[in-house]
C-alpha cells in the first residue's frame, strides 16, 4: 500500500478507518501496523484518524454508520490545517454553510458583480457570520467583517488553499467581532475560540 499522504485514495483512507474501528481481519490489521513501524506518515495518519473518530464518539460502536468514512475524511482534512490538533485537548469543529445571500439575489435576478454578500455558517450550534465587501478603489482585495456568536472567540486566521500558510489574521473583540482585509480568492478559515478550533473550508472571498 502506497501514498499515505493527503493525496491517498478513498479506498486507502477507508482501510485506515476500518483499522481504527476494528473492522479489519487480524491479518489485515497486522499487515498495516507492520507497515506503520517504518512509515512515519502512516503512523501519523492512523493517529489522526483515531483522534477524529474518538471525538465523533464512533469508537467502540458496533453499528457501521452510513457515510462514516466520508465524514471522518472531512474532519481529517481539517486537522491538517491545525497541525498540533492531535497533541492537544482542542475540540475540532468543521462548520457548515447555512446561508449565502448571493443565492437569494440570484433567484431574484439582481445579483451585482461587485455587490457585498453575507455568509452564515453553523459550527455545532455556534453561528459564524461573514460579510464580504469589495474595496472601492482596488478590485483585487476585499474587506471581511465577521462575528462569532457565543463566548470565547479569540482570533481568526486565514489560510492559503495551497500549502496551508497563514496569509491574514485578526483578533476578535469581546463580542466576537473581527475585521480582515484579504486578496480576492478562496481560503480556509480557522477560528480560535477557547478550547475549540472551528474550521471553515473553502470560503470564497470576492
Amino acid at each position: 500500500m502506497d501514498g499515505w499522504n493527503r493525496d491517498m485514495t478513498d479506498r486507502e483512507f477507508g482501510r485506515v478507518v476500518d483499522l481504527v474501528c476494528g473492522r479489519l481481519s487480524q491479518d489485515e490489521s497486522a499487515a498495516i501496523r507492520r507497515l506503520a513501524i517504518s512509515d512515519a506518515d502512516l503512523r501519523n495518519l492512523i493517529e489522526r484518524v483515531a483522534h477524529v473518530i474518538s471525538g465523533m464518539g464512533s469508537l467502540g460502536s458496533e453499528a457501521v454508520e452510513p457515510g462514516l468514512v466520508a465524514r471522518v475524511k472531512l474532519i481529517y482534512d481539517a486537522t491538517l490545517l491545525v497541525p498540533s490538533s492531535v497533541d492537544t485537548d482542542w475540540d475540532l469543529i468543521v462548520a457548515t454553510l447555512v446561508e449565502d445571500t448571493r443565492e437569494r439575489e440570484t433567484l431574484a435576478g439582481f445579483r451585482g458583480v461587485a455587490a457585498s454578500y453575507q455568509l452564515t455558517f453553523d459550527a455545532d450550534g455556534v453561528e459564524v457570520h461573514l460579510q464580504i465587501l469589495p474595496d472601492a478603489g482596488d478590485n483585487s482585495i476585499v474587506a471581511v467583517m465577521g462575528q462569532i456568536e457565543g463566548d470565547g472567540a479569540e482570533r481568526v486566521e486565514v489560510l492559503s488553499m495551497v500549502g496551508g500558510d497563514v496569509v491574514a489574521g485578526g483578533s476578535c473583540d469581546e463580542h466576537g467581532y473581527f475585521t480582515l482585509q484579504i486578496g480576492v480568492g478562496t481560503y480556509d478559515l480557522v477560528i480560535v475560540a477557547g478550547g475549540r478550533r472551528i474550521i471553515i473550508r473553502a470560503v470564497e472571498m470576492g
